[in-house]
C-alpha cells in the first residue's frame, strides 16, 4: 500500500508538472493565428488599393481634344472653294467644382484608415476567437485529467468491496456496484475527451498548419479591474470605426456645398485654312480660346436635398456611435459583474465545497467500513467530490473566458 501510494503521489504532482511545460502556449497560438490570417491580409491589400485611389481622385479629368472639318461645301466637298472652311484642331479641359479632388481624395483617405482601423478590429476579434477555443481546450483536457486522475480510487472501491466480501461482511451485489461506478467513470473520460477533441478542433480553426494534441496547462496571470473604461471604449477600434462613418458624413457634406459653386471649362481651338484669299495670299487660320461655366442656380429641388440629406446622415452616424459606445459599455460592467460573482464561486469552492467534499467522504468510507451505511451512499459520495471537483474546474475556465471578453474591450 505505501508503495502505490508513492505511485498515486508522483502521477497526481510529478506528472501534471512536466505537462505544465509541454503543449500549445496560449501566447504562441495567439501570435501564429495573427500571423497566418489571410483576412488581415486582405484588409492591408484593400488599404493599398484605397491609397492608389485617393491619388486618382485628386487629379484633374483628363482633356478632351476634338479633330474635325468645319464648313465644308456640300457640292463639291473641296476645302479650298469657301473662306469659312477649316480644318479644326481644339482641346478642352474642365475644372470640377471648388474644392471637389481634393475632398474626393480626402474622403477615399477616409475609407483607407477605416480599413486600417477595420484591420485593427479583427486582431482583436481573432485574439478574442483563439484565446477563448484556448480556454475551452484546456477546461476539456483539464477534466480528463482530473477523472484519469480519480480512476484509481474507483478501482479501489472495488477491492475493498472484494475485500469485505472475501471475508463475509459484504454481499456480492457491493462488487457490481463498484464495478459499474468504474465503468460509468470511465465512459465520462470518453465523453470528456471527444470535448476535448471537439475545442481542438474549433482552435485548429486558427491554426490550420500546425498539428495540436494537447494545449498547456500553464494558464496566464490577467487582471479583471479596469477602473477608467471609459477612455479606452473611446479609443476601440468598434468606436474609431463610427469616428470614421462620421468623418465620412462630413467629407460628404463639403462635397455637397462645393456643388453650390460653378464648373469651369477652358477650350483652345485651331482652325487651319487652305486656299488663297481674293489677293493670291494664303488664307489666314482661325485661333479660338473659350471659357464655360455652368450656373448652379435653381437649386431646391437638388443640392438643396442632397446637403440635408447628407446633414441627416451625419448626424445618425453620430447617434450610432452612441449607442454603440453605451452597449459596450453595458457589456464590459456586465462582464465585470461577473466576474466578480465567479471569483466569489471559485473561493467558495476552495476554502468550503473541496475541503466539505473531501471530508463527505472520507466520512462515507469509514461508516462504510463500520457498517452503518450502504455502499451506493459511498459512492455517491465520492462520485459527488469528483462532480464538485469538476465545477471548480469549470469555473476557472469560465472565469478565463469572461476575462477574454472583457479584454477585447480594454486591449487596443
Amino acid at each position: 500500500m505505501p508503495t502505490r501510494l508513492f505511485w498515486c503521489i508522483i502521477f497526481t504532482v510529478y506528472v501534471p508538472m512536466l505537462q505544465a511545460h509541454s503543449g500549445l502556449m496560449l501566447d504562441q497560438a495567439v501570435k501564429t493565428a495573427l500571423t497566418n490570417e489571410p483576412g488581415l491580409a486582405s484588409r492591408q491589400l484593400e488599404v493599398n488599393a484605397l491609397k492608389e485611389e485617393q491619388v486618382a481622385a485628386n487629379t484633374l479629368p483628363d482633356p478632351i481634344v476634338s479633330v474635325g472639318a468645319i464648313n465644308v461645301p456640300d457640292d463639291t466637298f473641296d476645302f479650298d472653294q469657301e473662306n469659312m472652311t477649316q480644318l479644326r484642331f481644339g482641346v478642352r479641359q474642365q475644372f470640377p467644382r471648388g474644392n471637389t479632388l481634393a475632398l474626393q481624395g480626402d474622403g477615399l483617405g477616409i475609407q483607407s484608415a477605416n480599413q486600417q482601423v477595420s484591420a485593427a478590429l479583427r486582431k482583436l476579434e481573432i485574439k478574442r476567437a483563439v484565446q477563448l477555443a484556448w480556454f475551452s481546450s484546456w477546461g476539456s483536457q483539464q477534466a480528463v485529467q482530473l477523472l484519469k486522475n480519480d480512476r484509481y480510487l474507483f478501482s479501489q472501491l472495488i477491492e475493498l468491496s472484494e475485500s469485505l466480501y472475501s471475508v463475509g461482511r459484504k454481499t456480492q451485489q457491493d462488487i457490481y456496484q463498484a464495478k459499474l461506478a468504474l465503468s460509468r467513470h470511465d465512459n465520462r473520460i470518453i465523453e470528456l475527451k471527444k470535448q476535448q477533441q471537439s475545442s481542438l478542433a474549433m482552435l485548429a480553426r486558427w491554426l490550420p498548419d500546425q498539428q495540436i494534441n494537447r494545449v498547456a496547462n500553464k494558464l496566464p496571470h490577467w487582471s479583471s479591474i479596469t477602473n477608467s473604461i471609459d477612455p479606452l471604449l473611446l479609443k476601440h477600434p468598434m468606436i474609431e470605426m463610427r469616428n470614421k462613418q462620421v468623418d465620412l458624413a462630413d467629407n460628404k457634406i463639403a462635397l455637397a456645398k462645393e456643388a453650390y459653386k460653378p464648373q469651369w471649362g477652358v477650350e483652345l481651338g485651331y482652325g487651319v485654312r487652305q486656299g488663297d484669299d481674293a489677293m493670291g495670299n494664303d488664307r489666314a487660320n482661325f485661333v479660338s480660346a473659350m471659357v464655360t461655366f455652368d450656373l448652379p442656380l435653381f437649386t431646391e429641388n437638388k443640392q438643396d436635398r442632397t446637403l440635408a440629406a447628407n446633414q441627416i446622415r451625419r448626424e445618425s452616424a453620430t447617434y450610432q456611435r452612441e449607442v454603440l459606445l453605451r452597449k459596450m459599455r453595458s457589456q464590459y460592467l456586465s462582464l465585470q459583474s461577473q466576474i466578480t460573482g465567479i471569483n466569489d464561486s471559485i473561493a467558495l469552492y476552495q476554502h468550503r465545497l473541496i475541503p466539505e467534499a473531501n471530508l463527505q467522504a472520507k466520512a462515507a468510507l469509514e461508516s462504510y467500513q463500520a457498517d452503518r451505511i450502504d455502499f451506493a451512499t459511498v459512492i455517491q459520495a465520492y462520485i459527488s467530490r469528483l462532480n464538485v471537483k469538476l465545477e471548480l474546474l469549470k469555473l476557472k475556465e469560465n472565469r478565463f473566458k469572461t476575462l477574454t471578453q472583457l479584454r477585447f474591450f480594454t486591449e487596443i
